[in-house]
């Protein structure tokens, strides 16, 4: 398939395969040359987006949709107020495979709780508000779907002697209820611990991660059926061979994985036997310790975090050098910061940053730390009260870059750390609490008694009130004794079962109907991924119309426009499906 050039808005593309849901098998791939083009295409572009053809299909039939669940068209089953839930220790031994992790280090569920809490957390908190997580951001209000999405991370647990001894991958719904949990060290091996962590695009029933073995920072690749729906857990990639930790990503063509290598660049490596298919090493004052690495534009441009140096790297894949470097002493970029002064390149305004990331129109996400770190990457000196999300917008071409929103996190995490755009236009982000260095945190009274190890929290960028939190308690009395022990999290994600369809709405006009509507895909994505659309007449149950578009990457809205000549009901379903066979249904809603 040939997904849409990004930098193209306004051109219509074809992709060459689509998939059709049959009688028989569900799911057949079917050429878009079987499409008789007949009906008027609207290309809709309020954010940059390329929307697509609208297509008569020779359909052979549409059974498999006929009992998709219509979310949209049922009242939630939950109530929109506020939510409060709490998931104890105790609630951690009643899953089989957390039990027989305890069981495998000489415990039972009947020891006692300080034992337990050497392994287990002693409990996870959970807040949420609905109102803000279904469309408390800046991108549009989605509805109930939104509360479909499920949360996922990788914790792990440093004990008093400083090693790390236990570590869960997790996934919860938006309501707090366990998905699905694993205990790394009881599947894997003692010491083994996920840190870089994202959905695997090949195939989205798993987790893509990297094992940091102890904290060598180096590890083995694995796969996590995160939903019990395949024969096996946990598949071992690249024949075993071991990688850095840091980051671990899917290349644009899905047959090979992009590693952070060399302590001064990225790979490019076989995910089967682990071979070297490409290599990019810097120079140590330009990329040093790399942390993130995320791939852009079909794999041709990559987007480096230099923590070391206080870098944001812009790099060609395909050529040599660099495109420019945004803070740290050798910056190229000037920077405007949050309160409107200028600082001219070459000054360092975020310190240790993690997982940067280009979230489309020119801007870009990432943890800044406000961590000094040496240049040995050894050790780190606390360098601002609290740790921050932060999110800027850079102008090439005026070669300035700006800081837009930062929200401190409430203490100060001095490596780790994450920040996502959700499809409502919240962030998300990522802590763990690595100091009690502080004169005035206003969350707490005193600094020496934080109510929690790590969080995941969710948050309304024009408002920075929190949609969504989860808290992860520890032991307090080894979290005392010295802050590094405890539970940590590198990074969370949020995805979803199925494509995001909101303010999808009808119109009749003289000649037929036009309709609109706004999508996203179940995950997010660096490169436009293909898409399909069917409309059904509600009544008669028959195909009207279908075609194709392309999911607009970033997790930022897809607008769609369509006009369906001579069908002026607007008493129709449209479904949505893209290249994994997942379809959301929608019912059209009339509009004057």
């Amino acid at each position: 398939m040939r997904p849409i050039d990004r930098k193209m808005p306004g051109s219509v593309h074809e992709t060459s395969r689509l998939l059709i849901p049959t009688h028989d098998s569900g799911v057949k791939e079917k050429s878009d040359h079987s499409f008789k083009i007949s009906l008027f295409f609207a290309v809709c572009i309020s954010i940059g987006v390329v929307c697509w053809t609208n297509l008569t299909p020779q359909h052979e039939g549409l059974t498999a949709l006929d009992s998709t669940t219509n979310a949209d068209a049922l009242e939630s089953d939950e109530s929109n107020a506020p939510f409060y839930k709490k998931i104890t220790y105790r609630d951690f031994l009643e899953h089989d495979k957390v039990l027989k992790f305890i069981e495998s280090r000489g415990l039972s569920n009947a020891s006692a709780e300080w034992e337990l809490l050497e392994y287990l957390p002693k409990e996870l908190l959970i807040t949420g508000d609905p109102e803000l997580i279904m469309g408390g951001g800046d991108q549009g209000y989605i509805g109930a779907t939104a509360m479909e999405g499920l949360t996922t991370w990788s914790m792990q647990h440093k004990n008093t002697s400083g090693l790390y001894n236990s570590a869960f991958t997790i996934v919860l719904d938006m309501r707090g209820n366990v998905v699905s949990i694993s205990p790394t060290m009881y599947h894997l091996a003692d010491s083994y611990h996920f840190i870089s962590w994202k959905p695997w695009h090949r195939d989205p029933n798993f987790m893509l991660g990297g094992v940091d073995i102890q904290a060598a920072q180096d590890g083995p690749v694995y796969l996590w059926n995160w939903n019990g729906q395949k024969d096996e857990e946990y598949i071992s990639l690249m024949n075993g061979l071991q990688a850095d930790c840091h980051d671990v990503s899917s290349t644009y063509t899905n047959d090979a994985i992009w590693v952070t290598a060399d302590n001064r660049g990225i790979q490019m490596l076989n995910y089967t036997d682990g071979s070297i298919m490409k290599t990019r090493i810097f120079p140590k004052d330009i990329v040093r310790d790399p942390n993130h690495a995320q791939m852009i534009e079909h794999d041709r441009t990559g987007i480096i975090s230099s923590r070391i140096t206080n870098s944001i790297v812009k790099v060609p894949l395909l050529g040599d050098g660099v495109e420019w470097i945004c803070g740290g002493k050798n910056g190229t970029i000037d920077i405007i910061d949050e309160n409107g002064k200028y600082w001219p390149a070459g000054h360092t305004i975020w310190q240790g940053q993690h997982n940067v990331e280009y979230i489309g129109e020119q801007e870009y996400l990432l943890f800044d730390d406000q961590s000094s770190v040496s240049w040995d990457g050894v050790s780190e000196s606390q360098t601002a009260e609290q740790s921050r999300l932060l999110l800027l917008r850079i102008d090439e071409k005026k070669k300035v870059a700006k800081i837009k929103w930062t929200y401190p996190v409430g203490a100060y995490t001095p490596i780790f750390g994450d920040a996502d755009l959700m499809p409502t236009g919240n962030i998300l982000g990522t802590m763990w609490v690595g100091s009690y260095n502080c004169t005035n945190w206003t969350s707490m009274v005193g600094c020496n008694n934080y109510p929690y190890d790590a969080q995941v929290t969710e948050v309304v960028k024009a408002t920075s009130k929190v949609a969504w939190s989860v808290r992860i308690v520890g032991n307090e009395s080894i979290k005392n004794n010295n802050a590094w022990f405890g539970w940590s999290i590198y990074s969370s994600e949020r995805m979803y079962e199925k494509p995001l369809v909101y303010q999808a709405v009808c119109k009749k006009t003289e000649e037929g109907s036009v309709i609109h509507f706004r999508t996203q895909d179940m995950i997010r994505s660096n490169n436009a991924a293909p898409g399909q659309w069917i409309l059904k007449d509600t009544d008669s149950k028959e195909v009207v119309s279908s075609g194709n578009f392309s999911f607009v990457p970033f997790w930022r809205p897809t607008e769609v426009t369509l006009r369906v000549d001579d069908w002026s009901k607007c008493n129709g379903t449209i479904f949505i499906g893209n290249q994994w066979g997942k379809w959301r249904e929608t019912i059209l809603e009339e509009t004057e």
